[in-house]
C-alpha cells in the first residue's frame, strides 16, 4: 500500500512530529511504502526502508500563520500531481487544502477559542493571536468536514470536534504514546541539575511563555505549600513567572531550569509531576512523567487527564482551582509511600500506551480506510 503523510516535521524532539515519526517507521515496518510530504524530516527516519521524502519548504516567513499556509498550498500543489500514486493520505489537521483518507487531530483552534479559560492577550501580539486562531479553527471545520476518517487523540478532542457538527461516527480516538524504555522510573543526583536535595520535588514541563500551561496557578499553589520545592523546565525568555515567583516570595524554591532536553533523567530526580494546563489537547509529557513512574496532577481541562485516575494522581475539577492544586500537592506530598504506590500506577497506565501500539493502530486503521472499512 502505498501511503503519503503531511506533516510539518517528523523528529523525536517535536510533539505532532514525535507522533507522525512513530506512524510512519511503523507503517514502513509493515511493508507499505511511506512518502512524508514534510519541511523537515529526521536523518534516521530517511534512511528506513520504504520511507520517501517530498519536500516542502515555506521560506524564512516572518509569521507561523504565513508559513503555515504556504505549506499548506504547496503541499496541496504537490497533492494535486501526485494524489494518484496514493492510496491513503493521512494529513493532520488543517495543514493542507483537499481531501483526506484520514486527518489526525492534536488541536481544535475552535475548542481553545470557547474555552472559558481563552486569553490571547492584548496589543499587538493579542491581535495577531485572535487572527491565527479565528483562521485556522475556520480552515479546520472545512478540513475535518472533507475528512474520510477523523482520529482524535483524545476524548477532550473528539468531542469538541464533534461540536463542530462533524458525524461521530467518522471520529475515533487514538491516544498518543510514550517510549518506555527511555521514559523509565529511576534514581537521579539531583545536584546534577542544580536541585536541592532531601526536600519534595515536583516538576512543571511546558512553554511558560504564555499563562495557557497554567504555572501561574502552581506558583499561587506553592505560597501555601512552604515544603515543596519545584523544578521548571521551559525556556525563560520573555516568560513572566520567574518576576512572579520573586513576587511571591517563593522564588528560592523555584528552579528555573531552562529548555531541557534531557526530560527522563530529569524525571527520575522528581517526585511529583504537575501539570495543570488550562487547554490542552494531549501533552505527551503527562505520559512521559506517568512512564517515568510520577503520580501526576492535572486538570480535567488537560487531555489525557481521562487516563489518569485516583491510584495514578489527582484530576482537578478547574485549573484555576488553587485550593485544589494545594490540597492535591499536600495529599502526595504526605509520605514517600504514597507517592511510590501512585507513581507504580502510574507507570502501569503508560505501559498501555507505547509507541508501538500507536503504530500498529494507525497501519490498522490504513489497511482498513485502503479496503474502504
Amino acid at each position: 500500500m502505498r501511503i503519503a503523510i503531511v506533516t510539518h516535521c517528523l523528529r523525536h524532539n517535536d510533539g505532532q512530529g514525535r507522533v507522525n515519526y512513530e506512524i510512519a517507521k511503523a507503517a514502513a515496518a509493515a511493508g507499505h511504502a511511506v512518502t512524508l510530504v514534510a519541511a523537515d524530516v529526521a536523518p534516521d527516519l530517511l534512511a528506513t526502508p520504504g520511507v520517501h521524502w517530498a519536500p516542502i519548504s515555506y521560506g524564512p516567513l516572518p509569521s507561523a500563520l504565513l508559513r503555515y499556509q504556504v505549506f499548506a498550498v504547496r503541499s496541496w500543489l504537490w497533492l494535486r500531481k501526485h494524489r494518484h500514486e496514493i492510496d491513503v493520505l493521512h494529513v493532520n489537521g488543517a495543514i493542507t487544502w483537499g481531501q483526506s483518507d484520514v486527518d489526525s487531530v492534536h488541536f481544535v483552534h475552535s475548542g481553545w477559542r470557547k474555552s472559558p479559560y481563552y486569553s490571547p492577550g492584548s496589543g499587538v501580539r493579542g491581535l495577531y493571536h485572535r487572527i491565527y486562531t479565528r483562521i485556522n479553527a475556520y480552515l479546520e471545520k472545512i478540513s475535518f468536514e472533507r475528512s474520510a476518517r477523523i482520529i482524535a487523540v483524545s476524548q477532550k478532542v473528539a468531542y469538541e470536534v464533534a461540536q463542530l457538527g462533524i458525524s461521530k461516527s467518522k471520529i475515533s480516538v487514538i491516544h498518543n504514546g510514550v517510549d518506555i524504555d527511555e521514559f523509565s522510573p529511576g534514581d537521579a543526583n539531583r545536584g546534577a541539575f542544580g536541585l536541592p536535595s532531601g526536600v519534595t520535588l515536583a516538576m512543571f514541563a511546558g512553554d511558560i511563555s504564555n499563562f495557557r500551561k497554567n504555572l501561574d496557578s502552581v506558583l499561587e499553589a506553592l505560597v501555601r505549600a512552604p515544603h515543596i520545592h519545584l523544578a521548571v523546565a521551559g525556556s525563560t525568555a520573555k516568560s513572566p513567572f520567574p518576576a512572579m515567583a520573586e513576587l511571591l516570595g517563593v522564588s528560592s524554591r523555584v528552579h528555573f531550569l531552562g529548555r531541557r532536553r534531557d526530560l527522563p533523567a530529569l524525571m527520575k530526580a522528581a517526585d511529583i509531576f504537575i501539570f495543570p494546563s488550562r487547554y490542552e489537547p494531549f501533552g505527551l509529557v503527562l505520559l512521559e512523567a506517568m512512564s517515568s513512574g510520577l503520580p501526576v496532577i492535572t486538570a480535567k481541562s488537560a487531555g489525557g487527564a481521562e487516563l489518569i485516575d485516583e491510584t495514578a494522581g489527582v484530576v482537578i475539577e478547574n485549573p484555576n482551582d488553587v485550593d485544589a492544586i494545594v490540597a492535591a500537592l499536600v495529599s502526595i506530598s504526605a509520605t514517600k509511600k504514597i507517592q511510590r504506590e501512585m507513581g507504580a500506577n502510574a507507570r502501569r497506565i503508560a505501559l498501555e500506551h507505547t509507541w508501538s501500539k500507536l503504530g500498529l493502530q494507525y497501519v490498522e486503521l490504513y489497511e482498513g480506510a485502503r479496503r474502504g472499512i
